[in-house]
């Protein structure tokens, strides 16, 4: 085995697949691509010479990829509560975040919609954890959780991995007060920027990051080659 393709450990133990990653596009040969159940690679929207690469193996777009920005002011000032969910409401979360991803790359005819759903719910048990996301944070009623964000700093950013609001509470600016919360989780950590990507089949987030100022920063497209 080359260089030119390597495995993604993490991602074929979960979906119980052969998942690997192109690593050297000049040089990756069709024998090499055919050792493994499912080819991923995420490839800038605007990298033309090697999406027409990836075309001519056999590579296909299983979902467009938008990362928005933005800036926080330094003075800013939020003196908005957060709630950090605990292994409490870990089983609620759970459940949640099983039915909250449509629009996502874990899609058929590469992923089965169980095996999108288990990847959405272990992302947010290991946020509440800190073993993947530092921290999920919840906005809930007496009843249930009406929604839900995690995020991880990576040096001076926060990062936002998964956000969602349950059915019944949509349509009331929970999102909006999620995003709020993450801004002051931010000026905690001292970090000056969130960070946040979503799919380009996602409206609703698009829509959502773009009313809270949210900048569009880069564009990229998920592309796959499955085997199995």
């Amino acid at each position: 085995m080359t260089n030119n393709v390597i495995a993604l450990t993490w991602d074929s133990e979960f979906f119980s697949k052969n998942i690997a990653t192109v690593t050297n596009i000049d040089k990756v040969t069709t024998a090499e691509l055919a050792s493994f159940d499912l080819i991923t690679n995420k490839i800038a929207s605007d990298n033309y010479v090697e999406l027409t690469q990836f075309n001519q193996l056999g590579f296909s777009i299983a979902e467009g990829e938008l990362i928005f920005n933005k800036e926080l002011p330094k003075n800013l000032v939020n003196q908005l509560s957060i709630e950090l969910a605990t292994e409490v409401e870990i089983s609620e979360l759970v459940i949640l975040a099983k039915k909250s991803y449509v629009s996502t790359r874990f899609r058929q005819p590469w992923f089965t919609s169980e095996q999108s759903n288990n990847f959405y719910g272990a992302w947010i048990k290991k946020a509440v954890l800190g073993e993947f996301d530092d921290v999920c944070l919840i906005i809930k009623t007496a009843d249930s959780i009406q929604g839900f964000i995690s995020l991880k700093k990576v040096n001076t950013q926060i990062k936002i991995g998964l956000i969602a609001v349950a059915q019944e509470a949509q349509g009331k600016g929970i999102a909006r007060q999620l995003l709020a919360m993450a801004e002051v989780y931010a000026l905690q950590q001292q970090c000056n920027q969130i960070t946040v990507a979503t799919q380009t089949s996602n409206i609703t987030a698009i829509n959502l990051y773009s009313r809270n100022n949210y900048t569009l920063k880069e564009s990229n497209y998920w592309l796959y080659k499955s085997h199995s």
